[in-house]
């Protein structure tokens, strides 16, 4: 391969690795302009509010403040974040109303960033507060608080093709062998937080306004801040060095507010600015993942191969609709390369609340769309026995295959000249050892050597069978990190579905042919009284069976043997407390748990036991 190819299969270096590693790479930040001054921007602690007045006359009169901009400043000029691709414009960028917590009410320019923190203190706005939308089922309800007269019901109008049929899916359902209707959410509107926070320095020649951004993706931001600015394209200069992370959200796709900030203060401060979001900000004030809902109805046949889907998507934009409609219409991409099937229906809607504006964070509308749809494709797969990895591989598309694409509704049907995705799922099963690990819906997730246990992970529960009868818990998982071992997932346990949920922690690995479980018992408590010398006294907390079954130890023995134990390391004590893990190793039959004494420094001693000595 290195002999037919320039760069498949050879090491290439980043541009600008070296650079960073040896500290030699200029960030925003590390840039000085002459005469440059500081931003700060003063922020609503409302999520939904008029401004009635702002007193900025303290602020001004302060030696050294250059400038305070507030939305009557501005009124009138359509200043707005737009890209020129999605909604109408509506006043987002600094309006008479604040539409989440974090919300600018108020630009604020000195000679240096603590002046300008000062300057804002000064500031007095006084509110009228409103009430506030905080997810899509209340944006939608009949007679919700409007967040904008442009946008009735609060949906923003959109003009990306997110409604559109194709083939007959009536036709689709009456052929399939199982139909799954359902309900799915993606509710974590996360912040992708890169390391560097949002940095910009701007400043203005004329009409011509020239930005050093950190901004990951120039040509996106340089038009849409021309677009939101009111400036012809010719009008902006972009200059990007080094970018200390983006993930997404410094693709400036629509959430350009950080660089229209910063070019409103420089330009009533008659000098270059420059603004970096604080911390605080960054996590408080920038946009976070697209949350999203839907409804899917989807049809397939025993062996696997979709027949027909309908899919209705809403997204939350937060309080700015800009970039959401297009993440939505890139998504519908989902369709074709989860579903080999001509027979879709898809419609979505973008509705404002307020939030934090949502936007891009890895993978632009893809993930969103998919998580709804194979939480429909993964169901059917379940209820006809159907390997999810023989399902991907038989909807894959072949080289050459026809497919509907809606991002082109000029010219939709479209044929797949990329390559065999086919042949992708099948190398991607081999390197992940997925016919190993795959045992089947419902079947054990892991067996004892003796068969007299099993474990089992299936439609959300975990069903462990014993010698002591079958115990159910039902779990959510929280996140999941495969290694190169096994499964590690972080997951929610309750004893019951209508109980509360307590965190908790499981592990299925292999390494070196031992295969290992860890588990958190949820939950468990037991603490023990330790009494002097090798006779202990003991104090329940609660009472649990299971400590006394996975150690196959009496409650005296366990008193007994961490009475030795803290004893030695800690003479204090009088008391030592289950952490509720035991660690246990299947092939040697190991079981280590650890408890933890009430001394000063909270002393922790293990207890190992070897079943099967």
């Amino acid at each position: 391969m290195k002999e037919q190819f320039r760069h498949i299969g050879r090491e290439t270096h980043r541009i600008l690795g070296s650079d960073i590693v040896t500290g030699k790479a200029m960030y925003v930040a590390d840039n000085k302009v002459p005469g440059m001054k500081y931003g700060k921007i003063l922020r609503s602690p409302y999520p939904f509010a008029r401004i009635v007045s702002v007193d900025k006359s303290e602020a001004l009169a302060m030696d050294g403040v250059a400038c305070v901009v507030t939305w009557q400043d501005i009124a009138g000029e359509g200043i707005s974040v737009n890209n020129g691709f999605t909604p109408p414009r509506h006043p987002n960028i600094l309006d008479e109303y604040v539409r989440y917590v974090g919300d600018a009410v108020a630009l604020v320019v000195a000679d240096t960033e603590d002046l300008a923190m000062e300057a804002m203190d000064k500031i007095k706005v006084e509110y009228e507060q409103l009430e506030p939308v905080y997810t899509i089922d209340e944006a939608m309800k009949p007679g919700a608080p409007q967040l904008y007269k442009e946008f009735p019901g609060n949906i923003a109008p959109y003009k990306q093709n997110l409604h559109f049929e194709a083939g007959d899916s009536g036709k689709g359902f009456e052929e399939a062998d199982v139909i799954v209707e359902m309900d799915s959410e993606l509710t974590s509107g996360q912040n992708p937080l890169p390391l560097e926070p949002p940095t910009t320095i701007a400043w203005w020649d004329k009409d011509v306004v020239t930005f050093i951004a950190s901004a990951a993706a120039p040509a996106y931001c340089h038009q849409n801040v021309a677009s939101s600015l009111n400036l012809p394209y010719e009008n902006v200069r972009l200059i990007v060095g080094a970018v200390g992370g983006s993930f997404g959200s410094k693709l400036y796709s629509g959430n350009v507010h950080c660089l229209v900030f910063t070019a409103l203060m420089a330009r009533f401060a008659n000098c270059p600015v420059l603004y970096a979001y604080s911390k605080e900000e960054h996590f408080t004030a920038h946009q976070t993942r697209m949350v999203t809902k839907g409804h899917v109805k989807f049809g397939m046949k025993k062996d696997g191969l979709a027949t027909a889907v309908e899919m209705t998507q809403i997204a939350d934009a937060g309080a700015t609709a800009s970039t959401q409609e297009f993440m939505l219409a890139v998504g519908t991409n989902s369709l074709p390369i989860l579903c080999k099937t001509n027979n879709k229906k898809f419609d979505a809607k973008v509705v404002v609340t307020n939030h934090v504006p949502s936007g891009s964070f890895r993978g632009y509308g893809y993930l969103e769309s998919s998580n709804l749809l194979t939480a429909a494709i993964f169901e059917a797969c379940r209820r006809v026995d159907v390997d999810p990895m023989v399902y991907l591989e038989k909807n894959a598309l072949a080289l050459g295959e026809e497919f509907h694409n809606a991002c082109s509704p000029m010219h939709p049907w479209q044929h797949n000249n990329s390559s065999d995705w086919q042949n992708l799922v099948r190398e991607t099963a081999k390197a992940c050892h997925w016919s190993e690990r795959w045992k089947g819906w419902g079947v054990p997730t892991w067996e004892s050597e003796d068969g007299t246990c099993t474990l089992a992970l299936s439609d959300s529960t975990i069903i462990e069978s014993g010698e002591a009868g079958v115990q159910v818990m039902y779990y959510e998982v929280i996140s999941e990190e495969p290694d190169d071992f096994g499964i590690s997932a972080q997951i929610s346990f309750t004893r019951s579905a209508g109980e509360a949920a307590s965190q908790t922690l499981l592990s299925i690995s292999d390494t070196g042919g031992r295969e290992i479980i860890s588990c958190d018992a949820f939950a468990l408590s037991k603490s023990y009284l330790i009494a002097e010398g090798s006779e202990a006294g003991l104090e329940l907390s609660a009472h649990s069976p299971e400590l006394n079954e996975l150690l196959d130890a009496e409650d005296s023995e366990i008193a007994s043997a961490i009475a030795q134990k803290a004893s030695a390391a800690s003479p204090t004590a009088t008391l030592a407390t289950w952490d509720g893990e035991v660690y246990i190793d299947c092939n040697g039959d190991v079981l280590t748990t650890s408890f933890h004494l009430n001394d000063a420094a909270s002393t922790i001693v293990q207890l190992s036991l070897d079943r099967g000595s």
